[in-house]
């Protein structure tokens, strides 16, 4: 397939539960499918990771 472009997705998601983690697979595997190779895709986590934060005021 010939497209002209790219198309440019911004998943946003929150938190560590099965759904926020696999939604960027599932995205990933439907651009391989439907429109390799003229896709980006950015992940953007809205919550930060909490197990990070408490490293983070402790050292």
């Amino acid at each position: 397939m010939n497209m002209k472009g790219k198309f440019q997705f911004r998943l946003h998601v929150a938190g560590h539960a099965p759904n926020p983690v696999q939604a960027p697979a599932n995205l990933h595997a439907l651009c391989r499918k439907r429109v390799a190779g003229c896709h980006q895709i950015e992940v953007v986590a809205l919550l930060p990771d909490p197990r990070g934060r408490r490293k983070a005021a402790c050292s």
